[in-house]
């Protein structure tokens, strides 16, 4: 199915998604991040492969909210396709400090893999040595104006020459309205989870998620039914 053809959600109706899957399907959290990343990771490995990406690595820039945990995954799945990868996390790597306990846990897992792990102090040259940035910065959970430290993040990932493949949604940009919340990635493509969010169609929204993607995350069918 074309992205297009999907139906739209708010914010607030993806989050009760995800709750009631989790709440009455038991089906926990980590596995609806593991099937998020690893769906995301099929798009960013598509992308490189069809791009013909080489040279530098492929960027994974995380936050600490459970959209950087959707990347942890899906750096590992990269590194596990043979793939180049750094991680830059939003935060102390040897202290990474109150998280949820799935992002938690994928964190750990990608440390124990092996994949460089950096924070993103002096992150601008960095970037410019990949080959493709992945944006897992930021997600639904995002309320006003993002943080100038996180602006700064933003800025430079728009200002890197490497092409950007953002995770849910393009870090900054509000869902519902489709308005940068002060900054927001430009991506080329977004590969969102579940079903499209209504601001990626409105206002700016179109520019800032690019080519737009839709992973099956593991949500029942019969949830979307009753709730959209």
């Amino acid at each position: 199915m074309e992205a297009s053809e999907y139906p739209r959600v708010t914010s607030a109706q993806m989050k009760t998604l995800d709750a009631r899957t989790i709440d009455e399907y038991d089906i926990p959290a980590i596995v609806l991040m593991e099937n998020a990343g690893r769906g995301a990771g099929q798009i960013i490995d598509r992308f490189a492969m069809n791009e013909g990406l080489s040279g530098g690595p492929i960027a994974v820039v995380c936050g600490r909210g459970n959209n950087g945990g959707d990347g942890f995954v899906l750096a590992r799945h990269l590194a596990n396709r043979g793939h180049r990868v750094e991680i830059f996390f939003d935060g102390d790597p040897n202290k990474p400090g109150p998280l949820s306990e799935e992002t938690e846990t994928n964190f750990n897992i990608a440390q124990e893999q092996g994949i460089p792990i950096s924070s993103c102090d002096g992150i601008k040259p960095r970037l410019g040595e990949a080959s493709l940035i992945v944006d897992a910065l930021l997600g639904l959970g995002l309320k006003g104006e993002v943080r100038p430290e996180t602006r700064r993040l933003i800025e430079a990932i728009n200002a890197a020459a490497a092409p950007v493949i953002a995770v849910d949604v393009p870090s900054g940009l509000d869902c519902d309205t489709g308005h940068p919340l002060g900054a927001a990635v430009v991506a080329a493509e977004t590969a969102t989870f579940g079903l499209p969010k209504v601001g990626f169609f409105e206002n700016e929204g179109p520019r800032h998620v690019g080519t737009l993607h839709v992973i099956d995350i593991g949500i029942p069918a019969e949830l979307t039914r009753e709730n959209i």
